[in-house]
């Protein structure tokens, strides 16, 4: 053992240098074990995702020549991100950029894991895929980990028109029985001189290195299973102490309360996760099962999922996203800072502990009706995703109830552009003071000014205005060129002090919204505020662009509005949006009387189209406000976002 563990350590001493254009979104680890690394001889598979889009399910599909279950974003079926079909074949994936080549054709790494599984039976059969999509191209970069039901278990680092593999079972590739890989290639090593090769400097390194430092000290000991790998890999944060999980026990008060997770093996963007079970050869295939996460593994439990069963449950597959990982989500933001960077430890072992309580019941329950002929797959899966349902509601509610100040206080948002019209009278929107901060409009609008506390639309002119103003952070899924800050969610929100729509012409229309180029008029959704009739005025939603969809209410406003009344704007650029075609995230118009508590929701959410974000806040009027005694009058254009 000495002597493997100093041949391994050597060979990480002189792995390549080469993190530099890694997409940092994408970033995933994963492992692949062979049999003869495990208690059982079945081959085993992780990977923990890594990615903005936490709204993750589980979906099954039956359109191709195996049956396969896999985890996707919410909403997207032409990407498996990680899956098992009824051949017993199993593939996931980490993106590794250092792969070199440029193809702008060809099947994404989620698109041709979906090909592999509905295609494919056995890791040679997955190989030829490769070999045959060499000629044609595609647009990869990545380690790709396979497990067969003949005991196959393979790492293939896979660019645009080759590929490389290594054998799990091979002891030259893998001296103790498993590969790891996080987001660097053994390819790319080949490309560097000596001189570039330092782990340490390798985007992902801490990530390699911890997760087989893991595995080797296991292995000395004893092999790996199921249950390690889930509790003592997956969820490893690798904090100044240590409980179950490998998460920090309780500090005192004097201790660190918090620390960060970006480079953990359960990172603050991880937000799936599997291991898969594969089978001994000879025993049937459709008892490879799949272990599903959904949600920050720490935060979540796992399901077991097989290939055979004909539905999935509805709180992994639901009809906009997954309800158990929109719980582990609300579970997640209870117990980080409001950044989502540093976890916090306090209410760490409790959880670990009842999560692994209840994964060790599943774990054993399921072995012990896999053994047996009969077995029921859509039963264990069900009671499996019920029972976490129950556990993930009831320690939310728990950490609620026992944080509820803290929790209410981190969760209050917080502007960042606050205009409150405090100006003098006769003050242009242009030279109107953000009290948040120094962002200012782009301009003034004709007959528009300060008055009283408000700032009041009266027009003369009939022409559409529309002023602009740069947001800060802007509401996108993933950086823009200049890395501005972003977050996925906020609002806009606009407090009236009323209104009256008295001109004998009807079409006065003020509306506040998000817009994605400023420069060019390409606007995202609007809240829309117009008279339609006389005597009536609507509240409704507009999304531009294809992908978009309208929010139409029936609730009719007067054409005199006396009592305050506030409206707000939210973008969501993280849910509903499946990272494929043309829809990508949701909004939603809310409006609270002067008196009222709570905001109450106007109409039915609407779609966004996917390539347009919240990059400035737009202020357009049109009509003529120019009548006796008509006005709309604002007391205040603010812009926040949930602490997260």
């Amino acid at each position: 053992m000495a002597g493997r563990v100093g041949m391994i350590t050597k060979a990480l001493t002189i792995l390549l240098s080469f993190g530099a254009g890694i997409d940092k979104t994408q970033a995933c680890t994963t492992l692949v074990a062979s049999g003869r690394a495990t208690v059982d001889g079945r081959p085993l598979l992780w990977k923990n995702r890594d990615y903005w889009q936490r709204h993750n399910e589980l979906i099954r599909d039956d359109s191709g020549k195996y049956t396969l279950i896999g985890i996707t974003n919410a909403g997207a079926f032409r990407s498996i991100r990680m899956g098992v079909n009824t051949a017993g074949l199993c593939i996931e994936n980490s993106t590794s950029r250092d792969l070199t080549g440029e193809v702008t054709t060809g099947p994404l790494n989620g698109q041709l894991i979906r090909m592999g599984l509905q295609t494919c039976a056995t890791v040679q059969e997955f190989e030829e895929l490769l070999k045959s999509t060499n000629a044609t191209g595609r647009r990869t970069r990545g380690n790709f980990g396979v497990i067969d039901a003949h005991g196959g278990a393979m790492m293939f680092e896979v660019g645009p028109n080759y590929y490389r593999d290594f054998d799990a079972n091979d002891p030259e590739d893998a001296p103790l029985g498993f590969i790891v890989r996080s987001n660097f290639s053994e390819t790319a090593r080949n490309q560097k001189p000596e001189a570039d090769r330092a782990i340490e400097s390798l985007y992902s390194s801490e990530r390699y290195l911890r997760a087989y430092q893991l595995c080797e000290t296991r292995l000395a000991t004893s092999k790996l299973d199921l249950k390690f790998i889930l509790h003592e890999v997956c969820r490893d944060i690798d904090g100044p102490a240590v409980c179950d999980f490998g998460c920090p026990l309780q500090p005192a008060a004097d201790e660190v309360p918090a620390f960060e997770t970006s480079s953990t093996l359960n990172r603050s963007m991880t937000v799936s996760a599997v291991v898969f079970q594969g089978v001994t050869p000879g025993e049937s295939p459709t008892k490879t099962t799949m272990w599903s996460i959904l949600g920050e593994p720490f935060f979540s439990v796992a399901i077991p999922a097989w290939a055979a069963q004909d539905k999935v449950a509805s709180c992994l597959d639901g009809p906009v996203s997954s309800s158990l990982c929109d719980l582990s989500l609300q579970l997640r933001q209870a117990n980080y800072e409001p950044d989502g960077k540093r976890i916090l430890t306090s209410n760490l072992p409790p959880i670990a502990d009842q999560i692994r309580e209840l994964e060790n019941e599943l774990i054993d329950e399921t072995d012990r009706a896999v053994q047996t002929s009969g077995f029921d797959p859509v039963k264990l899966h069900t009671k499996a995703a019920n029972a976490a349902t129950q556990l993930l509601t009831d320690l939310t509610q728990s950490i609620a109830n026992t944080n509820s100040q803290s929790a209410n206080a981190r969760n209050q948002p917080d502007p960042h552009i606050d205009f409150r019209f405090e100006d003098k009278n006769g003050t242009r929107l242009t030279s109107t003071l953000d009290t948040a901060g120094a962002s200012s409009w782009d301009g003034g609008m004709t007959d528009c000014t300060v008055w009283n506390g408000s700032f009041r639309i009266r027009r003369n002119d009939e022409n559409p205005v529309t002023r602009y103003l740069e947001l800060t952070p802007r509401i996108r899924t993933t950086f823009n060129d200049a890395r501005d800050p972003k977050v996925d969610r906020a609002w806009l929100v606009i407090e009236v002090a009323g209104w009256n729509f008295q001109g004998v012409t009807p079409n006065e229309v003020v509306r506040l919204g998000f817009t994605s180029q400023p420069d060019k008029d390409i606007h995202t959704v609007g809240l829309v505020i117009e008279r339609t009739d006389r005597d009536a005025v609507s509240v409704s939603g507009v999304a531009f662009g294809e992908g978009g969809s309208p929010i139409n209410s029936s609730i009719k406003w007067p054409a005199v509005q006396s009592e305050p009344v506030t409206f707000a704007l939210e973008l969501d650029k993280a849910r509903g949006n499946p990272d494929e075609g043309e829809t990508g995230g949701m909004y939603r118009i809310f409006y609270r009387k002067a008196g009222d508590k709570e905001f109450t929701p106007i109409g039915e959410a609407g779609t966004v189209r996917r390539l347009r974000n919240g990059n400035a806040m737009h202020f357009r009027t049109s009509g003529f406000f120019g009548f006796d005694n008509e006005y709309f009058d604002i007391d205040r254009i603010y812009y926040c976002h949930p602490l997260q």
